[in-house]
């Protein structure tokens, strides 16, 4: 994968523990402890995949910054991890959102189990024009 994998959480502890893992699993790595930074500086590169956070400091929440990047990186849409350590925040997405593309979501902890194996789903999923666009709970 030649598209950066961005993780975006407010916590730094979380945000190093992606990045090694991820590292050594060998995709290249963008952190993101503030939002706010990727919406102010839209020329990035686009990522693979994005692991979000749901519950971040500056953002009402993070189907709300999902949105956000949805609009500003346009299509193909980018397939999304959505994470989360409380499980209210898992719950179903508000009745407004529409995925737009592939959303898995998922607790912080099976993310961490199942980490290398989730993006390598994801990215196939998107390179095999299959146009799933389903929200997957786990």
């Amino acid at each position: 994968m030649s598209s950066p994998v961005w993780v975006i959480d407010n916590d730094t502890d979380f945000l190093r523990l992606m990045s090694d893992l991820l590292s050594d699993a060998g995709y290249q790595v963008e952190l993101f402890s503030d939002p706010q930074s990727i919406i102010d500086n839209p020329d990035r590169e686009r990522p693979a995949v994005i692991i979000l956070d749901l519950l971040l400091a500056h953002i009402s929440a993070g189907w709300t910054l999902l949105e956000v990047l949805r609009r500003q990186l346009g299509r193909p849409a980018i397939p999304v991890i959505l994470t989360s350590i409380d499980p209210h925040q898992l719950q179903a997405p508000p009745p407004s959102f529409h995925p737009g593309g592939k959303v898995l979501v998922i607790d912080k902890f099976s993310l961490l189990r199942q980490l290398p194996a989730l993006i390598t789903e994801l990215t196939a999923d998107c390179s095999d024009s299959s146009g799933n666009n389903g929200s997957h709970h786990s």
